[in-house]
């Protein structure tokens, strides 16, 4: 059992040994630690004692993260972070050992704040946490980065149904507001620091991260969203690559890292991209994909007013890839990191889920104009042709496993949400038919000569189940006559190039220990929509 006087004394060692050494502590034990070192500093001097006892605690909740307590468990030490964070004011050294402790205790609470106890954090955040406006020193970062993930951990634990409204009123929904505009005000700081100082580039991944926690959250994008973010995410979606280099100081190594962040979203895979990114400009590129995203499905007719930037159209029968113009397409094909190739394909197709409701307004590519300006709907239907030509230079040149994986579930959202009758090109859904016969299962000897047909040999389970997927779609997407007609040479049963039935068939067989039970099932639908479609075809 830890003592009050034995966590005391530990504390004030700086030894936190002791406590990992024995067994794993129960949900009681971890409590009632954290209210013994609450009571081992006095709050109202913010000495050394202090900050041992916040790093006591943060690395407590760290090593059981697990762990989680309601809000009247925690109360205690609640207050005891709020008074010290007050009394640190906006001194940086401080700050650095006070904010992660208070990170781990937001973080521990379950599942929300109430009404009360999130006012007072946000009004303390907003008071404290503004940090200078100058560079101080090494604490600066550990400081920068850990008042972000306050901030936007307490984000996610707001009262329910938070409102950014009531600005003159103290609400959850004014104070929230307050909590954004602080966390724009730190990415724009950040983005400028990372310029001059590429070894931080944690802290703006940090910032873009809380960003969209603030879009999630509140299902609304705040005013900053489209004056400060927007302009900035083509250019930091390639932060780092040859597209956007960063002039790295002299002498600067892989050794000068001014902090180590620990944060409990690294895994396996963020050390393997490390590898070719020393200063970690993946997780900006990730960050700014994924806020991408956010944006696309908060507010999908906002942002179809900046499609053109994020999706730009490329002449016929032509991918935009190879003329190296910024955009998701680009950083889908081009990134280093796998992670960041499979964020932009997923956010391709948000953004086209999210257009959806546009599609009613499509008209047929050959449609004459009688306005000297292109027609709203001369320019969706563009956009679509440019959608499928691009998705099929992808699918063509991708190996990854897990892109091609994201690939096919954005071909099958796009399949789904284009209207082929009104545009009248029933090329478009046939251009996928091939790709998805490479793609499919017990095709790989045929195909290895192809990147996206050697992808499934790494993963036959998930990528086969997405190609069937995709061949559901193609299927049930032929609504007229035109398009059965340039689908149906791939379907028609036998080998070559009308295989696609044959090994849907194969993959609809009872499962056995080589045959995926999940690819059974999505062949078994992809059968139903083959007999739904070509019912009177011979």
């Amino acid at each position: 059992m830890w003592t009050p006087v034995a966590l005391a004394a530990t504390i004030k060692q700086n030894n936190t040994a002791p406590l990992y050494s024995r067994q794993r502590p129960t949900t009681k034990e971890v409590r009632d630690a954290l209210l013994a070192a609450a009571a081992t500093a006095p709050a109202a001097h913010n000495g050394h004692a202090c900050s041992l006892a916040c790093s006591f605690c943060f690395r407590l909740l760290k090593g059981h993260n697990q762990t989680t307590f309601s809000e009247a468990e925690l109360q205690p030490v609640l207050q005891w972070f709020l008074t010290v964070l007050s009394v640190a004011g906006q001194n940086v050294a401080a700050l650095r050992s006070v904010l992660p402790g208070l990170l781990g205790v937001i973080r521990a609470v379950s599942p929300r704040f109430s009404a009360q106890n999130f006012l007072r954090l946000c009004q303390q955040l907003t008071q404290h946490a503004s940090l200078p406006a100058d560079f101080v020193g090494n604490s600066f970062p550990h400081a920068c980065y850990y008042a972000i993930q306050c901030i936007t951990e307490l984000i996610t634990k707001a009262p329910a149904q938070p409102r950014l409204q009531q600005p003159n009123r103290s609400s959850p929904g004014s104070e929230l507001s307050r909590l954004s505009d602080l966390l724009f005000a730190l990415f724009a700081f950040c983005h400028v620091l990372v310029q001059k100082h590429p070894n931080l580039s944690k802290i703006l991944a940090s910032a873009l991260g809380g960003i969209r926690n603030v879009m999630a959250e509140t299902k609304s994008l705040p005013v900053q969203t489209t004056t400060l973010l927007l302009p900035n995410l083509l250019s930091l979606m390639f932060l780092g690559t040859p597209e956007n280099p960063v002039n790295c100081p002299e002498g600067m190594s892989d050794a000068q890292d001014p902090f180590e962040i620990t944060s409990s979203d690294s895994s396996d895979s963020e050390s393997a991209d490390k590898s070719f990114d020393k200063f970690g400009f993946w997780s900006v590129r990730n960050s700014a994909v994924n806020c991408v995203q956010t944006i696309a499905s908060v507010s999908p007719k906002a942002f179809y007013s900046h499609w053109g930037q994020f999706l730009p159209q490329s002449p016929a029968v032509q991918a935009i890839v190879p003329r190296r113009t910024l955009c998701l397409y680009l950083a889908a094909a081009i990134d280093p990191c796998p992670r960041v190739r499979g964020s932009a394909a997923s956010a391709i197709a948000a953004i086209v889920s999210g257009a959806k409701v546009f599609m009613i307004a499509v008209t047929p590519a050959h449609t004459p104009s009688a306005t000297p300006f292109t027609p709203f709907t001369r320019t969706i239907t563009e956009s679509l042709q440019s959608l499928h030509t691009n998705l099929c230079y992808l699918l063509d040149h991708e190996s990854h496993p897990t892109v091609v994986w994201h690939l096919l579930k954005t071909v099958s959202v796009l399949v789904t949400c284009t209207p082929y009758d009104r545009i009248g090109e029933p090329r478009l859904l046939a251009s996928f038919a091939p790709r998805l016969e490479r793609l499919l299962p017990w095709q790989q000897q045929r195909h290895q000569h192809t990147p996206a047909a050697a992808a499934v040999a790494g993963a036959p389970g998930a990528v086969g189940c997405a190609a069937l997927a995709c061949v559901t779609a193609v299927l049930q997407a032929c609504a007229t006559e035109a398009a059965r007609a340039a689908v149906l040479p791939f379907v028609q049963p036998g080998e070559g190039t009308g295989a696609v039935t044959t090994l849907v068939v194969r993959a609809a067989s009872p499962p056995n220990q080589k045959q995926d039970p999940a690819c059974c099932v999505e062949a078994l639908r992809a059968l139903g929509a083959l007999f739904q479609t070509f019912f009177d075809v011979a």
